[in-house]
């Protein structure tokens, strides 16, 4: 787009010879028009490249926006951290309440096991008692009828059956007696192992949930610092853009008409720049 119609073609060169009294005018100048000619060209060049205040009205614009999208940005990121961590908590609670219930029930199982054998072993002992009685109480009865020498031959029998009973019966008791005595030190060592082994991985899940939470503060706090560092490059490079375009605006000045020349015609109006936008980068 141009101001004026400039003839094509070398320039002529000055008419020196022209009389100063044939018109009552002064001399044609071409120098003059030359530098007329250049300042117009040099308006037509740098005009549309200047920033009018519809641009810098949609830039501002444009840094709100981003503003409202990074702000959106952090604050859904922060609810998905806080939904993380919930399911964690979670997740830990039922598998302590899963160990727990576990333990329980082989608990009772092992006390349900020991209640059946020591029954089992309690019952055998008291059918075996039953059937030596019976014997010697038939033994008794059939030599009762006989003579008094045999009775005595019997009680002498009887004490010896009665103490090999005893002998018997004591070393069916201290063997019961070490049974479960070592049913029930196993049954301790296992309830013991199961309880360090219990502790033991409760204290590695709390140490996974306090690494997973500071895992996760870690990332939330770089994430907020990356965001921010954004923020404050972007807002020091659209200053440093606006600050150059400032600087780029040439004086203003005005030019007087030559006399014998046509005045000027208005400069057209600027054509808009285009407008600068810049798109916040989205979380790695």
């Amino acid at each position: 787009m141009t101001m004026n119609a400039v003839p094509s073609g070398p320039s002529k060169p000055d008419n020196k010879r022209a009389p100063g009294a044939g018109g009552g005018g002064p001399p044609y100048d071409g120098g003059t028009e030359r530098r007329l000619t250049a300042l117009e060209t040099r308006f037509d060049t740098i005009l549309p490249t200047l920033a009018t205040k519809a641009d810098m009205g949609e830039l501002r614009l444009d840094l709100e926006k981003m503003r409202s999208e990074l702000v959106e940005k952090i604050g859904g990121s922060s609810t998905e951290l806080r939904g993380e961590t919930s399911a964690l908590g979670t997740e830990l609670r039922g598998e302590i309440s899963a160990l727990g219930t576990g333990l329980h029930e082989r608990i009772s199982g092992l006390g349900t096991e020991l209640r059946a054998e020591t029954s089992a072993l309690g019952t055998g002992l008291h059918e075996r008692i039953s059937g030596l009685g019976t014997e010697l109480r038939g033994e008794t009865s059939a030599l009762g009828t006989g003579l008094h020498e045999r009775i005595n031959g019997l009680h002498e029998k009887i004490n010896v059956l009665g103490t090999e009973l005893r002998g018997e019966t004591s070393a069916l008791g201290t063997g019961l007696r070490g049974e479960t005595s070592a049913l029930g030190t196993g049954l301790r060592k296992e309830i013991s192992e199961l309880g360090s082994s219990l502790r033991a991985e409760m204290k590695e899940l709390g140490k996974e949930v306090h690494r997973s939470l500071m895992r996760a503060m870690m990332w939330f706090v770089g994430f907020t610092a990356t965001a921010m560092l954004g923020v404050a490059g972007a807002f020091y490079h659209l200053n440093s853009q606006v600050g150059s375009l400032a600087a780029r605006l040439p004086p203003a000045s005005s030019v007087a008409p030559v006399p014998g020349q046509p005045a000027a015609s208005p400069a057209a109006p600027a054509s808009r720049a285009p407008s600068l936008s810049w798109e916040a980068p989205g979380p790695s």
